[in-house]
């Protein structure tokens, strides 16, 4: 699985710049399309196009202990929040791999989970996806349930950006130097 993420985000990157090859601002431009996500297809090529560049950001690593408690890696370009990544093992009963992404000004745009969970005598698969507008409102969502579409209620939606506020404030304090 990981192993199709990143040959999915390096044929994006490909893309992105050959069909930007020639025009000298295509790098800002690839910036602030983020801003202006319209629907979830545009938002998955700009999470890829970000997720590829991420090894440039800084990274800051911890543990979330709100809630369910999971491993996070939260990636900063300068002061702005870019990326954040969730992960967390149930092991019988499951896990999570959870990716927020945000805009240059640090807005949530692009949201997407894969979720593993034991259901009676099999397990469950569901992949999440979720594109906010620069206003924080959903332009588009999909949930896939064992590979059958199926409904993305409002309580999951709200308790993505939840969850969120909470991993940000989580980094955001891993960030700060310690007092001593």
């Amino acid at each position: 699985m990981k192993l199709t993420l990143i040959i999915a985000m390096l044929a994006a990157l490909a893309g992105g710049c050959a069909s930007n090859a020639g025009n000298p601002s295509s790098a800002k431009q690839g910036e602030s399309k983020s801003s202006g996500v319209s629907d979830l297809k545009g938002a998955r090529l700009s999470a890829s196009t970000l997720s590829a560049r991420k090894l440039m950001y800084k990274k800051v690593e911890g543990i979330l202990a709100q809630g369910q408690p999971a491993k996070y890696k939260a990636y900063y370009s300068g002061q702005v929040l870019r990326i954040v990544q969730e992960q967390f093992d149930l092991g019988d009963y499951g896990g999570s791999e959870k990716q927020y992404f945000l805009d240059a000004e640090g807005r949530l745009f692009y949201y997407v989970a894969s979720d593993e969970r034991a259901k009676q005598s099999a397990k469950e698969h569901v992949k999440t996806r979720i594109a906010y507008d620069a206003n924080g409102q959903v332009v588009g969502s999909e949930k896939i349930v064992n590979g059958q579409p199926g409904k993305l209620s409002t309580a999951e939606m709200k308790a993505v950006k939840s969850r969120f506020d909470a991993l940000r404030k989580a980094a955001n304090a891993s960030r700060k130097p310690k007092a001593g």
